[in-house]
């Protein structure tokens, strides 16, 4: 457990802990906007607001303080996705395995799942887009450390569980793979629209691609746009 992960038995963090946490966040500005490269502690420290020795007190090597950076935004990341699908296993979980099986449940079941999936991708990519840039660049990182690879691997597999086991309601024979194709155009979307300025996003496209998606997720035909 990391000290940004851990708080003191009142809930606060300590004066050290709040340190640590604000030059892991300035670290994380700092990489989604200059690189790894760009990742020194002296420009961490400067983004920070802190003195540079503060920097160096507590990551005596910039690869570890990079490396906990890339744990920390990866950590955010999950935690945010755990809340939107704690809320569609509950609905899913509600439903039961027989009404699932009806058309008419499934259909109004894709409706939901579209709007809360339309509504979490905005909210990723307008809010959040440091993180996903960050998550652009473990994967492109990945093979320079053994500690990059295993956190690469590790994210991407918390991130597709919850994908899979959504397909599992619908055919647990392609689960895995439904899940893999479901993973990967949120991705893309997310990352394509990273660099598009939040005003021209367009969330209507958005929620076009994620909800001929799900519909074909539950089996569901896709109705026509005008409809």
């Amino acid at each position: 457990m990391t000290i940004y992960q851990r708080s003191n038995i009142s809930g606060q963090l300590s004066k050290g802990q709040k340190t640590k946490q604000q030059i892991l966040n300035a670290a994380i500005d700092v990489l989604a906007h200059q690189g790894i490269k760009g990742a020194t502690h002296r420009s961490i420290a400067k983004h920070a607001n802190l003195q540079l020795s503060l920097t160096t007190y507590y990551f005596k090597d910039i690869r570890q303080l990079i490396n906990e950076a890339f744990l920390m935004s990866s950590n955010r990341t999950i935690a945010r996705a755990k809340t939107t699908w704690l809320k569609v296993f509950a609905l899913c979980d509600s439903l039961g395995k027989t009404k699932l099986k009806k058309l008419v449940i499934r259909k109004e079941l894709a409706l939901t799942l579209t709007d809360l999936a339309a509504d979490y991708l905005m909210e990723k990519v307008t809010n959040h887009g440091n993180d996903l840039m960050v998550e652009q660049m473990l994967y492109t990182e990945m093979q320079s450390t053994e500690a990059l690879r295993s956190l690469a691997y590790n994210h991407r597999q918390a991130l597709i569980t919850p994908f899979i086991k959504l397909c599992s309601y619908f055919n647990t024979d392609t689960a895995q793979i439904d899940g893999d194709i479901l993973l990967t155009v949120f991705t893309q979307l997310e990352y394509r629209n990273l660099t598009v300025p939040v005003e021209n996003i367009d969330r209507d496209y958005i929620y076009q691609t994620l909800h001929r998606l799900i519909h074909w997720i539950l089996k569901v035909k896709k109705p026509a746009v005008d409809e």
